[in-house]
C-alpha cells in the first residue's frame, strides 16, 4: 500500500486536471446585461451590441437560447473573472449577472479576437461567431398576414392608457426597453389616422407617450416613457388596447377601497382561461381556490386569513372568470407576483399598498433637497411649469423666471434628473411651414355680329298728267345729308338735289365695325336713265379675347400658429348722414388666412382661408364701384409636398340678340335682308390650389 500510495495520488492528479480542463473547455462564465423576447427588438440589440463594444473593449457576443435573445459581455474560464467584470460595471448595468455559457448559441460576436480581449474557451464558437445577423431578425411575418388597421384614438381613461383601432385588434406586441426606461406597443400593419402626436403625463408614472408611424414597416409604435417601476399589463378586447402598471388601473384602490377581485372589473376584462363546470355547496374557499390551481395550471399561493364557505353553480365558464366571480363573492382580491398568484383580502392587499405607498413617501422625504436652474430655448418656461408639477415630491416646488425664460426646480436629485430629461424632450423647436397658394382666373370672351344696310331712290321726272308731273320715291331711316356735305353715290351721279328726295336706308342695322374692328362691303346700283338706284352695305365684326390672372401669395408659419397675409385696394364709398358728408372705405384684398399640423404620420392637417376681392369698374353706380368677392374656406389633410385643388369656380355666359323689321323678317330666303343679329359668349375659370411644404430644419431638430 505505501509503495502503491504515490502511484495512486499520481493516478488522482491526472483525473483532476482533465476534469478541471474539461470544466475549462466547456463550461466558461460570461456577464448577461440584457435579454429580449421580441424578435422585433433584435436589431436595437445589435446596435448596442456595437456601442457597448466600443464603450468597454470588451467583446459583445449576440446570443439564442430557446426563444429568448441575450447581450452577453466577455468570456472567461474562471468564475472570478467574471465577477470581477460585474464588479467594474455595476455603475453601468446594475442588473447585470454571471451566467455560465451553456446552450447559447452565438448570432454574432461584436469585438471577439481583437488584441487585449479574452480567448474563446469554447469549442466550436469561433466558427459561428462570423455568421452574420439571422434573417428573422427584421420580419417575424408576412405584412398580408398581419389584419390591416388604422389607430383612430389614444386616451387616457382613469388609470388606463387606451389605444383604440377602426377594426378589433388582431397580432400586437408589447417589448420592454431600457435606457431609458420605455415600453413600445407593436402595432403591424396600422396606421395612425389622429392628429395627435405627443401625449404629455397622461397616466401616473408615465412622462409622455408617443405615436411614431414606420412607412417602410407600415407599422405604428406607441412609445410610453415611463417612471415606474411596475411592470406595464396590455389587455386587448374588441377594438381597445388596455395598458395599465400591474397593481394600478382597476386593480388600484379608489379612494382609499380596493377594486374587487385586483384583476381587472368584472364583466369588462376578456377571459382566456381553460373552461370548467363548478357545482359546490357551502364547500371551503381554500378547496375550491386549489381545485381551480390545478385546472389553470399556475402556482397559486393562499393567505392564511382566507377563510369561508362557497355555494356557487357554474357551468362551462373559463377557470378566470370562475376565480373572480368567486373572490369578488367573498370580498377577496388576487394579484400576479412573478409568475405566481397570490390570493388574500382585499384589506390586506390595500394595506400592503398603503405600506409600500407609505414607505416610498418615507424614503423620498429623507433624501436632500438641490435647486437648480433649467433653461430653456424653444419652449415658454410659464407653460412648462404645469407640466413639471406631477413630476415633482411633495416637498419639490417649481417656479420661472420669465427675463431669462428659465425654470427653478427644488427638489431631491433623483427627481430633478427625471425633470430635466423630461424638459429635453419637449424644449425642441417647433417645425415651420410654408404655405403657398395659387389663385388662377382665366376670362374668355367671344363676340360676332352680321349686319345689313341698305336703301333706294326711284324718280319720275315727267308725267302726262299735270299733276303729279314728277314724283320721286326714296326709302330710309338715316337722314339726308346737311348742307355742305357730300352726296351718297346716287346723288353724285345722277345729280339729285338733298332737298328733292331725301336719301338713306330702308334697313339700318350695321354691325359695329369701325377702324380697328370688323370690316363692311357696300355696293350702289343706279339704272341707266337715272331713275332708280340702290345702295346696300353688308358690316361684320367678330371678336376673341383671354384674360388670364395668377396670384401667388405664400407664407411660412410655425405648427399649429395661425399666419395671414393680404394684399388689395381700399374703395373709398361717400355717405351722407346728419353730420354730414362722410368717407368710408372698404376692403378689396387677395387673402390668405391659413393655421397648419403636422401629424405623427408626417402629413399636414391644414384650416385654409382665401379670397379674392377685387374692384368692378365695368359696373360702376352712381353709388360707387361694385366688389367682386371669391372665397374658398375648408379644412384639408394633404402630404408633405403635394400640391391640391381646394375649390374651383366655373361660369359660362352665352346670349343671342336679333334686331329685325317686324314681319319682313320672318319671309323665308329674304329674312337677311331684315336682321341684325349678335351672339356672346363669356367663360370665367377660377380655381384655388394650395401647396404646403415642411421645412426640412425644423423636423431635423424635432427628431434630434
Amino acid at each position: 500500500m505505501i509503495n502503491g500510495r504515490p502511484l495512486l495520488w499520481w493516478v488522482l492528479g491526472i483525473l483532476l486536471g482533465v476534469f478541471l480542463s474539461v470544466g475549462a473547455e466547456g463550461a466558461p462564465y460570461s456577464l448577461q446585461v440584457k435579454a429580449s423576447k421580441s424578435l422585433s427588438s433584435l436589431q436595437e440589440l445589435d446596435r448596442e451590441a456595437q456601442a457597448l463594444h466600443k464603450k468597454t473593449g470588451q467583446p459583445i457576443f449576440l446570443v439564442k437560447k430557446d426563444s429568448s435573445y441575450a447581450l452577453l459581455m466577455g468570456k472567461f474560464a474562471r468564475v472570478e473573472d467574471a465577477k470581477a467584470l460585474k464588479d467594474r460595471m455595476a455603475a453601468l448595468y446594475p442588473d447585470a449577472f454571471v451566467i455560465p455559457w451553456n446552450g447559447f448559441q452565438v448570432v454574432k460576436a461584436v469585438g471577439q479576437g481583437m488584441p487585449g480581449s479574452p480567448k474563446v474557451v469554447a469549442k466550436g464558437v469561433e466558427k459561428r461567431e462570423k455568421q452574420p445577423l439571422e434573417k428573422p431578425f427584421k420580419k417575424v411575418r408576412k405584412k398580408e398576414m398581419y389584419p390591416r388597421n388604422f389607430l383612430v384614438r389614444v386616451r387616457a381613461l382613469g388609470e388606463r392608457l387606451v389605444l383604440t383601432g377602426q377594426n378589433p385588434w388582431g397580432f400586437v406586441d408589447l417589448e420592454r426597453m431600457e435606457n431609458p426606461l420605455r415600453y413600445v406597443v407593436h402595432l403591424f400593419n396600422t396606421r395612425p389616422s389622429l392628429s395627435l402626436d405627443t401625449l404629455y403625463a397622461p397616466l401616473k408614472g408615465v412622462e409622455k407617450a408617443k405615436v411614431l408611424f414606420d412607412y417602410k414597416e407600415r407599422k405604428t409604435d406607441v412609445m410610453l416613457y415611463t417612471t415606474a417601476m411596475e411592470p406595464l399589463v396590455m389587455d386587448k378586447e374588441g377594438k381597445d388596447l388596455r395598458l395599465y402598471f400591474k397593481g394600478e388601473g382597476e386593480e388600484t384602490k379608489v379612494k382609499g377601497m380596493p377594486s374587487p377581485g385586483l384583476g381587472g372589473a368584472f364583466g369588462a376584462r376578456k377571459y382566456t382561461g381553460k373552461r370548467v363546470s363548478l357545482e359546490f355547496k357551502k364547500a371551503d374557499i381554500q378547496d375550491v381556490i386549489r381545485l381551480i390551481s390545478e385546472v389553470s395550471g399556475m402556482n397559486f399561493v393562499v393567505d392564511p386569513d382566507v377563510k369561508g364557505t362557497v355555494t356557487v353553480k357554474l357551468d362551462n365558464i373559463p377557470w378566470d372568470q370562475a376565480l373572480d366571480i368567486i373572490l369578488k363573492t367573498n370580498r377577496l382580491g388576487r394579484v400576479m407576483e412573478d409568475g405566481v398568484v397570490r390570493v388574500a383580502t382585499l384589506k390586506s392587499l390595500s394595506q400592503e399598498g398603503s405600506a409600500q405607498e407609505s414607505a416610498r413617501k418615507a424614503l423620498e422625504k429623507t433624501k436632500p433637497l438641490v435647486m437648480e436652474v433649467i433653461p430653456l430655448n424653444f419652449t415658454d418656461a410659464s407653460k412648462v411649469k404645469t407640466l413639471i408639477n406631477p413630476l415633482l415630491s411633495d416637498q419639490g416646488k417649481v417656479d420661472y423666471l420669465e427675463r431669462i425664460n428659465a425654470l427653478v426646480v427644488k427638489d431631491n436629485a433623483d427627481r430633478i434628473a427625471k425633470i430635466k430629461r423630461f424638459v429635453k424632450e419637449i424644449d425642441t423647436p417647433t417645425p415651420q411651414i410654408q404655405i403657398g397658394s395659387r389663385i388662377v382666373e382665366i376670362v374668355t370672351t367671344y363676340m360676332k355680329e352680321l349686319g345689313i344696310q341698305w336703301g333706294f331712290l326711284w324718280r319720275q321726272t315727267k308725267t302726262d298728267m299735270s299733276f303729279p308731273y314728277s314724283f320721286g320715291v326714296g326709302g330710309g331711316v338715316t337722314p339726308a345729308p346737311a348742307a355742305g356735305q357730300a352726296l351718297t353715290t346716287m346723288e353724285s351721279v345722277s345729280g339729285w338735289s338733298p332737298a328733292s328726295i331725301a336719301p338713306g336706308y330702308v334697313v339700318d342695322l350695321p354691325a359695329a365695325a369701325m377702324t380697328g374692328s370688323g370690316g363692311a362691303i357696300a355696293a350702289s346700283l343706279l339704272n341707266a336713265s337715272e331713275t332708280f338706284g340702290l345702295d346696300i352695305r353688308l358690316s361684320a365684326l367678330e371678336e376673341e379675347g383671354m384674360a388670364r390672372t395668377v396670384s401667388n401669395p405664400k407664407l411660412v408659419t410655425l405648427d399649429n400658429q395661425e399666419a395671414e397675409i393680404s394684399q388689395g385696394y381700399e374703395i373709398p364709398f361717400a355717405t351722407v348722414s346728419e353730420s354730414g358728408t362722410q368717407t368710408e372705405f372698404k376692403e378689396a384684398k387677395l387673402k390668405l388666412l391659413v393655421k397648419p399640423h403636422i401629424t405623427s404620420s408626417g402629413d399636414i392637417v391644414m384650416d385654409v382661408e382665401v379670397s379674392k376681392d377685387s374692384p368692378d369698374f365695368t359696373h360702376v353706380t352712381p353709388d360707387g364701384v361694385p366688389i367682386q368677392t371669391r372665397s374658398v374656406k375648408t379644412s384639408v389633410r394633404m402630404k408633405n409636398g403635394d400640391t391640391l385643388i381646394i375649390g374651383g369656380i366655373y361660369e359660362m355666359t352665352k346670349s343671342k340678340k336679333n334686331n329685325q323689321v317686324p314681319t319682313l323678317s320672318r319671309i323665308p330666303l329674304l329674312s337677311w335682308l331684315f336682321r341684325h343679329r349678335t351672339e356672346n359668349l363669356e367663360k370665367r375659370e377660377l380655381l384655388i390650389f394650395i401647396t404646403p411644404s415642411v421645412i426640412e430644419a425644423g423636423i431635423a431638430q424635432r427628431e434630434r
